[in-house]
């Protein structure tokens, strides 16, 4: 059953209720992800058991557009860690 914890793999999900990647374009111009992005995530914690993100910038030349998120400087990692945590904090699990 969908709303029933599983297994994924090694993964334990509260359900098998799963976000696919949608970019939201909410990031910073410099493409760190921020306190909009967070409450974007944590929002969809609470009713899916893995979320997938959004693309995501893996360097200055890989921006495809304005707002979406980056993981290639420090800023950006941190901004992941919020968001990271705050999924995780509702018992769901996250993939960039």
């Amino acid at each position: 059953m969908l709303t029933e914890a599983c297994k994924l793999g090694n993964l334990e999900l509260k359900n098998g209720l799963i976000m696919a990647s949608l970019t939201r374009m909410r990031g910073e111009k410099d493409g760190t992800p921020n306190d909009l992005m967070k409450e974007y995530y944590e929002q969809r914690a609470e009713g899916f058991g893995l979320i997938l993100t959004e693309c995501t910038g893996i360097s200055p030349l890989s921006n495809a557009f304005p707002g979406c998120g980056h993981i290639f400087n420090e800023s950006h990692v941190e901004g992941w860690k919020k968001i990271v945590d705050a999924v995780h904090d509702k018992g769901s699990k996250i993939y960039l």
